[in-house]
């Protein structure tokens, strides 16, 4: 996209001639329950192999981590 100084650009609609997406889709992320109190978040893996998994717990709402090892 071109920049232009003192004019406002609007982002537009795109009109595609072959559509090959789906046309409805369901939610980009689910719930996955780690245990009967945690919520699973992501799980990262550090650069010396460990693994860690953040938490989230059910009722307080606090992000909480658990560390595996390689």
């Amino acid at each position: 996209m071109p920049v232009t100084f003192g004019k406002v650009q609007k982002m537009g609609t795109c009109k595609l001639k072959v559509w090959r997406g789906k046309e409805k889709t369901g939610p980009i992320s689910e719930i996955r329950e780690y245990d009967k109190d945690h919520i699973f978040v992501k799980e990262e893996r550090m650069p010396d192999g460990r693994i860690k998994i953040i938490l989230k717990n059910k009722k307080t709402g606090k992000i909480s981590q658990v560390e595996k090892k390689k």
